[in-house]
């Protein structure tokens, strides 16, 4: 019997630890969801996931590419929203919602707000043959697409492949077009598949053999591209690009370059097959940048510039989740999370007036590591 959707379905107001697990041809080995504490409160705590010694085999030699489908294998809400060519996939990136699945609503995804905290292990375990089985893009491990608002760290050791080619350790899934309205995101992406991150300890996930690798997506799609994803040098906040006399500087002069910072060029090698990086030395980490005004839901701050040398990037932040009187609420919580790096002053700029009250979390941050936040 084969599984079509999930090997493990985990929706928990806990931690969850799988250990020595076998998954064998199912079409998304874990989909982690957690759930709590209610960021809106801002209340906040480490929350994980931990997978140990673990095998995940994408294809075996009895699989049927030219299989029937189950009767279901389209039929909302439970199953799994797959994109075209999209195969199998041993981890999605785990989410954490401040609320579980809604009754009649897809199953894979929280209809809330993401919580401020949360991180997923990875020790000691084994991917194998996601190669090009069927025709597809099979992946290791893949961005989940399906929830806008964020896909939390992954912090990896140990990992083993089987018959695996690098193109299918990991994918990033673009942003689409489809919650880029004035209901959802409002007029650009949201910050899921743009700040998932993959702390690799011993360079074993990303095949780069170098300890403390980091994993980022590429943040340069459609920027000063198509005007519908609404990313581009037109976006940046204005005071970013004007000195004390009201003069425009260049955009070239101080963000010649687009995306997560990567040092210098020799620092991260691009993974087309992926849509990302693997850095080696950058230490890559994940800033929660949180608003406490009372005001966090109704005043838009983003975009939100992060300029770290010359490097540009732009934070959008969640979408909406409310209902009122049957029509989107027009709020949204203004908590953001960007990748940073240690030692490089990092320039923040919204859009509109910061906020009075501020607080700040650096996620899965090694003692006595230090980031230079300008505001």
């Amino acid at each position: 019997m084969q599984i079509f959707d999930y090997a493990f379905y985990i929706v928990s107001l806990d931690d969850v630890e799988v250990t020595d697990a076998t998954v064998i041809d199912s079409g998304i080995g874990i989909l982690s969801f957690g759930v709590q504490p209610n960021s809106v409160s801002h209340a906040y705590r480490n929350a994980y996931f931990k997978v140990e010694d673990s095998l995940f085999i994408g294809y075996s030699d009895s699989y049927d590419c030219d299989a029937d489908k189950p009767i279901t294998a389209w039929s909302p809400p439970a199953n799994w929203g797959r994109k075209d060519q999209e195969g199998h996939i041993g981890l999605l990136a785990p989410i954490w919602g401040n609320s579980g699945p809604a009754f009649g609503k897809p199953w894979d995804h929280a209809m809330s707000y993401n919580t401020i905290r949360g991180t997923m292990y990875l020790n000691r375990n084994t991917f194998a043959n996601f190669d090009g089985s069927c025709g597809l893009k099979n992946s290791a491990i893949r961005t989940h697409h399906r929830y806008e608002d964020m896909n939390f760290p992954i912090v990896a050791s140990t990992t083993t492949y089987i018959n695996t080619p690098d193109t299918n350790y990991v994918y990033f899934d673009p942003p689409g077009l489809g919650v880029i309205n004035p209901s959802d995101c409002v007029d650009m992406p949201c910050d899921a598949l743009k700040k998932f991150l993959i702390i690799d300890t011993d360079g074993t996930l990303s095949g780069s053999g170098t300890a403390d690798t980091t994993i980022i997506p590429d943040n340069s799609f459609e920027w000063d591209g198509d005007r519908r994803y609404g990313m581009g040098y037109y976006r940046v906040p204005r005071p970013m690009v004007t000195d004390t006399d009201g003069n425009r500087i260049a955009y070239d002069d101080i963000m010649a370059n687009v995306g997560i910072v990567q040092n210098n060029p020799t620092s991260c090698t691009a993974m087309s097959d992926w849509n990302g990086f693997h850095c080696a030395g950058v230490n890559h980490r994940l800033l929660v940048i949180e608003s406490l005004d009372v005001d966090t839901e109704i005043r838009r701050l983003s975009p939100i510039g992060v300029l770290a040398e010359d490097w540009i990037d732009l934070i959008n932040g969640p979408q909406d989740h409310g209902w009122c009187f049957g029509y989107t609420c027009q709020e949204r919580l203004s908590t953001f999370h960007a990748i940073v790096a240690p030692g490089i002053t990092h320039e923040i700029h919204m859009t509109s007036t910061p906020p009075l009250r501020m607080r700040y979390h650096l996620l899965n941050a090694n003692a006595g590591e230090v980031r230079f936040l300008n505001i």
